[in-house]
């Protein structure tokens, strides 16, 4: 859109960006500026470029432009006015007079009242969504000419006479600047009506109050789909500005959520009407929430028991989350005894089966093994301290004869009578003959212990 002043020439589309800044160039010719887009990933582009119209000609515009390989679609500028005039706005106040004014700006601002003053806070990215919302606006065709400039909130305040609802001017177009506070504003062409014009140029009114509609609350006017973003529906006279540090005429503004006055939220000073219809507790629930140090306005009480169910939502949650860690944590402490168990098992099978224990050592050598540790059981329970067999180790001992000596002394008798040996290498052959069964020797070995 042209600017009062300025000649543009568009390098990238503004939606691409989500905040801009504005800057000199570096060796360019006096009078030129370079706007930058910062994109919402926080990179930083060339978005326009501007040629103050007192000083470039809109040939030495373009032709700076090419020699420089930038696009060259210029936009001219709609006046050339001092630069006074320019930051002073409103200016030319006369029938049929249009200017641009700052309507609203980026920031977080508060009330000058009460204890506990209102605080309201607007994002750049909110002056942002006014621009490109207002473009739906007039292209819907809400308000005709343009969003209508009232004065003192008469129609946000309810009022519906023909008196309290004319216009002082209509919105034609809006566009977001770089502000003095670092931030954004959002600046709208005003088409003043002559007396309208005639009051501001008289010092009755200081400042424009912006009227909103917030996102949550804004749809089309021929879908009804949600906007998601604030729309500027208009604007007021006032005395009482709520932004401090705005341009002349300064700013505050009103949001508006709709015609409702239950659902308006005012930044001037001007008192809200008190909505017609309040919702009272019932005494029995204020004793109720007395009782449980609750609040006991309707508001307070609902945003509190709220948000006593989002915290309780929150412990069953947690509640749920640690019995299934409850349960995981049983589950892996019986298999691990299920583990143990195994490993117990095969232990004392391997120190049967290498002859370092009998099966009925099995509970005395884990016994030692827990308390002076393996290396040291394994030194009292040597490897092959008993014979071992190719029985398991798992079974018991089978019934060694009741008389081992008599056993040996009869195989001997027969061996000296039927091979003529003497009588001690009789027994000693008997003996080696005997004593070969590894369960014969177990027992003999017992009972030569005991």
């Amino acid at each position: 859109m042209p600017f009062p002043n300025e000649h543009a020439a568009r390098q990238r589309d503004p939606s691409e960006f989500v905040k801009f800044r504005r800057a000199t160039l570096d060796g360019g010719p006096d009078g030129l500026s370079v706007i930058y887009g910062i994109s919402q990933e926080g990179a930083s582009a060339i978005q326009s470029i501007r040629a103050d119209a007192r000083k470039l000609s809109v040939g030495d515009f373009r032709r700076w432009l090419e020699e420089n390989k930038m696009k060259t679609d210029i936009e001219e500028a709609t006046t050339v006015e001092t630069e006074e005039a320019y930051w002073g706005v409103p200016y030319l106040l006369a029938d049929g007079a249009q200017s641009w004014v700052e309507v609203v700006r980026s920031g977080r601002f508060f009330g000058s009242t009460g204890p506990k003053p209102r605080m309201v806070e607007l994002t750049e990215e909110d002056i942002q969504s006014m621009a490109t919302t207002y473009a739906r606006v007039l292209a819907e065709r809400w308000f005709g000419e343009g969003a209508p400039v009232g004065y003192n909130h008469a129609s946000a305040m309810g009022e519906r006479t023909p008196e309290a609802t004319r216009a002082a001017a209509r919105i034609q177009q809006v566009e977001v600047r770089p502000n003095d506070d670092g931030g954004l504003s959002l600046w709208g062409l005003f088409s003043w009506t002559p007396e309208g014009a005639r009051r501001v140029e008289a010092g009755e009114f200081s400042a424009i109050s912006a009227e909103l509609i917030p996102p949550k609350f804004a749809t089309s006017k021929t879908t009804g789909e949600p906007l998601n973003a604030f729309v500027l529906s208009g604007a007021t006279l006032t005395n009482a500005p709520f932004i401090p540090g705005m341009q002349s005429p300064s700013v505050s503004g009103t949001l508006s959520a709709s015609e409702q006055p239950l659902r308006r939220v005012f930044l001037s000073e001007t008192t809200a009407p008190a909505p017609k219809e309040t919702v009272r507790m019932s005494d029995p629930l204020i004793n109720l929430a007395e009782a449980a140090g609750l609040p006991t306005e309707a508001a307070e009480l609902l945003a509190e028991v709220q948000r006593l169910q989002s915290e309780a939502a929150k412990v069953a949650v947690l509640t749920e989350t640690l019995e299934t860690a409850t349960k995981e944590v049983e589950g892996l402490r019986e298999r691990n005894g299920t583990l143990e168990d195994r490993e117990k098992t095969r232990s004392l099978d391997e120190a049967c089966s290498i002859g370092r224990i009998a099966p009925t050592e099995r509970e005395d050598y884990w016994q030692v093994c827990q308390t002076l540790g393996e290396e040291k059981a394994n030194r009292i329970f040597a490897e092959g301290r008993l014979p071992v067999g190719r029985e398991s180790a798992e079974q018991a001992p089978a019934e060694a004869p009741t008389d081992i000596d008599s056993t040996v002394k009869t195989l001997a008798e027969r061996l000296t009578a039927d091979e003529g040996l003497d009588a001690a290498a009789a027994y000693a052959r008997a003996m080696a003959e005997v004593l070969a069964d590894p369960t014969t020797f177990a027992a003999y070995e017992a009972e030569s212990l005991n």
